[in-house]
């Protein structure tokens, strides 16, 4: 048998791999665009035509003619339109192009036109480099119109909406789809539009971040309906050993969702209605194997309307303003059967649906906080038509509270005193608090109290 040598390995001369890696180095930096939208979600009523601005930027070093393509399955009655410069295309556009020079912007707006209610119009919009056709930028959008029942809010791709839209429609309900981590968070006037939220979080996220501090809370005050859920919901925000605690965010579940976090992994993998309460009387079910760690929740001031199997509170029903909210120590998914997620769900919404109770003649409860400023002292009495519950806490402007001046039962008439100070007996400084009064039937007075020292 001959062996023939083998042949010498052929390498390519160092300064032709020099000119090929910088060929290669110049046509990567040749390509590039960033693709923004201030505003890429939006809750809009029928009929009135919506824009979202959004800019194009060849990031690249030289120049290059763009493709915009839309994406969506619009529906019956919508229309989409791209606008580029001083021209707007016809709604049957899908895909325009767009010449930039290096580091040049274009503003490209996207007309929506939404021609039904109860609707929700899902779309995204790419950008690619016609130098390189794998670089390219890509934007997910959402409008959606009031009219139905309920509206799913979800934190993350990975929490599953559709659990949250099946058991409405189970209740009866319609609902629509809001995933918060694509269009972005919802402004107060927004929520305004809708029915009630469903906001479902995942189970390693933030949950409610300072972002939506603000308009749930001016939601909720002024007469909205939402329900959180998650099994970290409350100690993402509140447990000290989370990253993303905050005093901010202790303050807000403790002022305007009435409940805090306890404990980590609670329970015995099963759920029962608290005995008697508007929500929870009744109410049984088991926890899946994937929801291993739900919260121990506290009251502050909420009613606890479930508790685990092993007696801890699993869920806190609250008011503030003239809304109502619901915390559950876990997702509507995370219940082990679709029977179990549906009852909760219809009995979350039915209890945002009861009408409160009509006030007696005379039974109108009045409270008066004087002298208002206080020097350091302020006398906080209270008129009602009979005795019963009441909790008095006093809170800065962030939201953490200060102290309970009275958390127990109360006579029909009578008044407490604070002296400026805290519940360690501290002298707290000059400036505005506020002092939340919470009665019996859950009805939350939040009232404006200055301090001059």
């Amino acid at each position: 048998m001959n062996h023939l040598p083998p042949s010498p390995r052929r390498t390519l001369p160092v300064p032709l791999v020099l000119a090929l890696a910088l060929v290669a180095a110049s046509s990567a930096r040749a390509a590039g665009v960033t693709f923004t939208a201030a505003d890429p979600g939006a809750v809009v009523p029928s009929g009135a035509l919506h824009t979202i601005d959004t800019v194009i930027r060849n990031t690249g070093a030289l120049p290059d003619t763009f493709t915009v393509r839309v994406v969506d399955a619009r529906p019956a009655a919508w229309a989409i339109s791209l606008c580029e410069g001083a021209f707007c295309y016809p709604p049957y556009v899908a895909e325009i192009s767009v010449p930039l020079a290096p580091g040049a912007d274009s503003v490209m707006e996207v007309d929506v036109f939404p021609g039904s209610v109860a609707t929700g119009c899902p779309f995204s919009i790419s950008v690619t480099s016609g130098r390189d056709p794998l670089v390219a930028a890509e934007l997910d959008f959402n409008v959606v119109t009031p009219g139905a029942d309920v509206l799913v809010v979800t934190d993350a791709a990975d929490v599953d909406g559709s659990a949250c839209v099946a058991a409405a429609a189970a209740a009866g309900r319609t609902a629509l789809l809001w995933r918060r981590h694509r269009p972005g968070p919802l402004a107060s006037a927004e929520m305004a539009l809708v029915g009630k939220i469903l906001w479902c979080t995942a189970p390693d996220g933030a949950g409610i971040t300072a972002t939506d501090f603000g308009p749930l809370a001016y939601h909720v005050q002024h007469g909205g309906r939402i329900a959180f859920w998650g099994q970290n919901l409350v100690s993402a925000a509140c447990d000290p050993a989370s990253p993303h605690w905050s005093a901010q965010g202790v303050a807000w579940f403790d002022l305007v969702l009435g409940t805090g976090w306890a404990a980590s992994a609670g329970g015995d993998g099963t759920v029962v209605g608290v005995p008697g309460d508007a929500l929870g009387d009744g109410y049984w079910g088991g926890l899946a194997a994937a929801c291993d760690a739900p919260d121990i929740l506290a009251a502050a001031g909420g009613d606890i309307c479930l508790r685990h199997g092993d007696g801890t509170p699993a869920a806190v029903r609250g008011f503030y303003g003239t809304g109502r909210t619901v915390t559950v120590a876990f997702a509507p998914g995370e219940l082990a059967t679709a029977g179990a997620r549906d009852a909760l769900v219809a009995a979350v919404l039915d209890w945002f649906d009861t009408p409160a109770a009509a006030p007696l003649p005379g039974s109108d409860s009045r409270f008066a906080l004087a002298p208002n400023p206080g020097n350091p002292r302020t006398v906080i009495s209270w008129s009602r038509a009979r005795a019963g519950q009441l909790r008095i806490s006093l809170h800065d402007v962030a939201g953490r509270r200060i102290a309970v001046l009275h958390d127990g039962p109360a006579p029909a008439s009578g008044r407490t005193t604070w002296s400026g100070r805290d519940a360690a007996g501290r002298d707290v400084p000059s400036g505005i608090y506020l002092c939340r009064i919470v009665e019996a039937d859950g009805r939350a007075t939040v009232r404006k109290l200055t301090l001059v020292r």
